[in-house]
């Protein structure tokens, strides 16, 4: 667990589990954040812990990130973008129970980027939580236009691109983006902006094509199904 400035003892109960804690702590602390704006829920959601999210779920739905920051999440370490929610953190680690109790409460909510749950699902390659998803929140588009289809291509999970293909096929990015490489791998998330970017207007066939020059990674099956449809080609 990622401790971060303000992390309180409800945010330390969900974190484990223990449900009778939380029971009684979200009487006092329910409207409590640590400095990045997390609560319990969001900490809750991230770990699977399913009853401990039905517990936070009335006192705490709706509410996002107020910064930006790091977290662990079994052995791997994870960025969020301030504005996340619960959902957003249920669906980056696909935790479906979890998905299925928030998606009434939280759908179609976004980070500061426009980034949605299902989005992240996508980047991540999470196929079940693009399911459950993708008829709320398909052909929602990011603050630059980009969707989560554009984000499973950029990712190369071509299991999602295969889900989500026939709700967003054919739709465009509106502004131009910077070509960005990160390794979300460890704790310290690196970035690296490379000079090239991906024009307004661009396909999620375009944006495989420029992938395919600039990242190391087979795009080709990508590409080749996205060829396929007509709405892609131009």
């Amino acid at each position: 667990y990622w401790f971060n400035k303000g992390t309180t003892a409800l945010m330390l109960a969900a974190h484990y589990g223990h449900v009778d804690i939380v029971k009684e702590l979200v009487k006092h602390e329910y409207n409590v954040h640590d400095t990045r704006g997390r609560t319990a829920l969001m900490i809750a959601a991230a770990w699977g812990k399913i009853n401990v999210v039905r517990d936070l779920i009335p006192f705490q739905k709706g509410m996002q990130t107020t910064g930006d920051g790091e977290y662990e999440a079994g052995e791997q370490g994870f960025w969020f973008n301030k504005g996340s929610t619960a959902l957003i953190f249920a669906s980056r680690h696909c935790k479906l129970n979890v998905i299925k109790e928030l998606i009434e409460h939280e759908s179609r909510m976004h980070d500061e980027f426009g980034g949605t749950a299902l989005m992240w699902a996508a980047r991540h390659g999470h196929t079940q939580a693009i399911s459950l998803l993708m008829e709320r929140e398909g052909r929602m588009q990011n603050e630059r236009g980009w969707t989560a289809l554009m984000w499973a291509v950029h990712s190369i999970k071509l299991e999602a691109v295969k889900l989500l293909i026939e709700y967003e096929k054919g739709m465009k990015s509106t502004r131009e983006s910077e070509t960005i490489q990160h390794n979300s791998s460890s704790l310290s998330v690196i970035f690296n902006v490379i000079p090239d970017s991906f024009p307004s207007g661009s396909t999620a066939l375009a944006i495989a094509k420029k992938c395919s020059k600039l990242f190391v990674g087979n795009y080709h099956p990508i590409i080749n199904l996205l060829s396929q449809y007509p709405e892609e080609r131009y």
